[in-house]
């Protein structure tokens, strides 16, 4: 499928240059003039036309029809996830943006990578790439949003969730009676999870404890496995 996020205004009946990087993209896929092309810059549509061949460096949208196709999970939920190493973190912002989430807090803690401002930035950006490059493929039309690096006080402060999940292996398996209104918050600590000062300090701040399951998953495993629980409990699975 050709589907590509562009960041500028799109509108119907209009022909507009293709930027560099998506027009590569278009080279890879061995686009050929007339062939189909779908773009969406995350107002809620989606916008249907055909691409257009100038020379070997300019490819031409010729947009012909607009849609408002809404992909939204029916769960407003907001994912804390404290900053994992490696492609781990990677890989958990591209499968929650897929699993539906809304909002991203990228989180400082005492077990998880640690990272200096200017590298922090550099990170968030490259996340805000993956958010970009999972919307293409799994069909959104509004683009999750991700702050920037916070430690776990300055997470604490921020309103988030009226209802709020700590993921912990000393948690117990109450959520089967609780019906959370929304937004729902998931907190997930990184390797070797949250020491017990701030899986309290997080209780206190109003973070039901949840434990899933017998065995103690891996933080790229965790939180994704909570996402799908409560996309196939209360969502849209």
């Amino acid at each position: 499928m050709s589907r590509f996020y562009i960041s500028q205004n799109i509108q119907e009946k209009t022909v507009f240059r293709l930027p560099e990087n998506i027009v590569r993209h278009v080279k890879v896929l061995r686009l050929k003039e007339n062939d189909a092309i779908t773009l969406f810059n995350g107002d809620g549509f989606e916008y249907h036309g055909i691409c257009h061949f100038e020379n070997k460096r300019e490819v031409f949208a010729e947009i012909q029809s607009q849609q408002a196709i809404s992909r939204e999970s029916s769960l407003n939920i907001v994912l804390i996830q404290a900053i994992s190493t490696g492609e781990r973190m990677d890989w958990t912002i591209q499968k929650s943006v897929e699993l539906g989430v809304s909002r991203i807090i990228p989180m400082v803690t005492e077990r998880s990578q640690h990272l200096s401002s200017e590298r922090a930035e550099k990170r968030v950006k490259r996340w805000q790439e993956i958010i970009i490059s999972a919307c293409e493929q799994c069909g959104r039309n509004v683009l999750p949003t991700i702050d920037g690096v916070m430690s776990l006080p300055e997470v604490l402060q921020q309103k988030i969730g009226e209802t709020r999940f700590l993921l912990s292996p000393r948690g117990e398996k109450q959520e089967r009676t609780i019906t959370p209104p929304t937004p729902i918050t998931l907190l997930a600590g990184a390797e070797g999870g949250l020491s017990l000062q701030e899986e309290q300090q997080a209780i206190d701040a109003g973070f039901i404890p949840l434990q899933l399951g017998k065995r103690i998953l891996r933080t790229e495993t965790a939180a994704l496995t909570a996402l799908a629980y409560l996309q196939t409990r209360w969502g849209d699975f």
